[in-house]
């Protein structure tokens, strides 16, 4: 029993960190059609995981929250994994969103020492600003969401509340 709750338990980490990476890439997707398309491989496969980590991190409390109730509850279905990713995307965002953070200057030139193209670190903050204060970004946001509960489902959700035993209702059988 307690090596199928920490198999579980691993299985549910392994899960948060693919819909976590998902999501990142998600976001790289409109990264890359704000940015014009223009980029190498090197800079969205950085950019993926940059955002991936930042997604994970941040969104980390309100997912196992989700993770929690879906295990708890044994919810199974893709709308709850989708829906609750989409909730948390928002939610996330919506923080980050604070008229605090809108007069938040960030240096970018360290991507210069990194030797990635001289474009990527020069346009990087105003394609921050169309991804995440732009028009797209409630759909962007979204749908990032979206695809991290879906993957999350496919990876772990599809058999939440798994370790928990339902008492049988004949025994003598």
């Amino acid at each position: 029993m307690i090596l199928r709750f920490v198999a579980r338990l691993i299985q549910i980490a392994f899960a948060y960190l693919l819909a976590a990476a998902a999501a990142g890439a998600t976001l790289s997707v409109a990264f890359v059609t704000a940015f014009g398309g223009n980029l190498s491989g090197v800079e969205i496969l950085l950019f993926g995981s940059i955002l991936g980590g930042f997604i994970g991190f941040s969104a980390a409390a309100p997912a196992f929250v989700a993770i929690l109730v879906g295990e708890l509850f044994q919810f199974r279905s893709w709308v709850f994994y989708a829906g609750a990713g989409a909730l948390i995307a928002l939610g996330t965002w919506s923080f980050f969103d604070l008229p605090i953070l809108n007069n938040m200057s960030v240096d970018f030139s360290w991507f210069d020492q990194t030797g990635m193209s001289r474009n990527f670190s020069q346009n990087l903050g105003e394609a921050f600003q169309k991804i995440f204060r732009g028009e797209r970004a409630l759909i962007s946001v979204s749908a990032s969401g979206l695809v991290a509960g879906l993957v999350y489902w496919l990876a772990s959700g599809k058999t939440a509340g798994s370790v928990i035993r339902v008492p049988d209702d004949n025994p003598g059988n």
